[in-house]
């Protein structure tokens, strides 16, 4: 039963670490859009 919510949680965090991953790529990719954007005027 340990091993199932071992697992359970180790999935979480992976899904959470993702999410975090993509977070930190998006606002990079917006603040280098914003730049771009402010270089164009």
């Amino acid at each position: 039963m340990k091993f199932v919510i071992i697992t359970i949680s180790r999935g979480k965090l992976r899904k959470f670490f993702y999410l975090h991953l993509l977070w930190r790529l998006e606002s990079m990719l917006l603040e280098r859009k914003e730049v771009e954007s402010l270089a164009n005027f």
